[in-house]
């Protein structure tokens, strides 16, 4: 029975802390009273973990959900094919048919008062072209993000997530893609520092007692905080009551903070990135047909900043290979 709890706690040291079910097993213990086992750093070091900690890692939980679903979202190709883009394309299309009327009123007017250097038998067999292929405008650049997603795909669907050494099922995730973050998170587990590590194996309960660590009751400790080899030689393990194992979880727990803080931030501002793919891939299918329209310096429209075709063909670019 002994080994079988001594494995089960093994195994529970290597679970990342945020997903720790009993996280009080390696809290240092807290107590204003010297006469109690604990410290008043212990109480400090609950409060960093229950206080701020837990919030931020929740925090970074949150964002890297976000983060998971956008990043999915964005390679998806359902995602582009979505009925208001259609109608939006549908709309910007007849505005493009009138002004391919009015250019050539324009066009026919400015040939016959000859007020113009533009030359009517170059814009008329260009702006009838640009017409034409105005209605395929939406085929070329749906053409376009799928070259750009299927390429991102073949990277995406090779990337194999685990966590703790388990495959994790996408469709099993919060948001139905690959749970990367997850995977980024479990890389830093700062419980196995504070379990396997430093804390005394009795203080773990289930685990088989063995620790040459003196309590503070006994000057002569062993612990060298200067040297972490001799400590390991030594086999020198911290107590949950001790002021030592308070001090260094406290010291563990503010690094765990800043990486965590950290971690969610780039979550947050790299889902908002995949979150501008997305509009912009919107913008510029829908947008598509007044951009061939001024294909070749159509007179009129040709030098609209924003939606004239140089400039969509860049957004276009930009987006696509984000």
């Amino acid at each position: 029975v002994e080994a079988s709890e001594a494995a089960k706690t093994e195994a529970d040291s290597v679970e990342p802390l945020l997903l720790s079910a009993s996280p009080a097993s390696i809290l240092p213990l807290c107590s204003i009273d010297p006469v109690t086992d604990g410290s008043v750093m212990g109480c400090v070091a609950q409060i960093l973990y229950h206080g701020v900690f837990r919030p931020v890692a929740f925090f970074a939980q949150l964002m890297g959900k976000l983060f998971d679903f956008f990043l999915g979202y964005s390679l998806s190709d359902e995602s582009y094919r979505h009925d208001f883009v259609q109608t939006g394309w549908q709309l910007v299309r007849d505005i493009s048919n009138i002004f391919f009327i009015i250019i050539m009123i324009w066009s026919g007017l400015m040939a016959v008062f000859n007020t113009s250097n533009v030359s009517y038998k170059k814009v008329i067999p260009t702006l009838i072209i640009n017409a034409l292929i105005i209605n395929f405008s939406l085929f070329a650049t749906r053409v376009v993000i799928d070259i750009s997603n299927i390429t991102a795909r073949i990277f995406y669907n090779q990337m194999v997530v685990k966590v703790d050494g388990t495959v994790q099922d996408p469709s099993k995730s919060v948001s139905g893609y690959k749970p990367i973050s997850e995977s980024i998170v479990s890389s830093f587990n700062p419980q196995s520092i504070f379990s396997g590590m430093v804390l005394d194996k009795d203080q773990v309960p289930g685990s088989v007692s063995g620790s040459t660590y003196k309590s503070d009751s006994d000057q002569s400790t062993n612990v060298d905080f200067n040297s972490n080899q001799s400590n390991v030689a030594e086999d020198v393990k911290f107590k949950r009551e001790t002021r030592e194992y308070a001090g260094y979880f406290s010291l563990v727990t503010l690094v765990a903070i800043a990486i965590s803080f950290a971690v969610a931030m780039m979550f947050w501002k790299t889902a908002f990135i995949f979150v501008g793919r997305v509009i912009g891939l919107y913008v510029a299918m829908i947008f598509s047909p007044f951009a061939f329209l001024s294909r070749n310096n159509v007179p009129l429209v040709s030098k609209i900043e924003g939606v004239s075709y140089g400039s969509w063909l860049k957004v276009l670019t930009q987006y696509a290979l984000l």
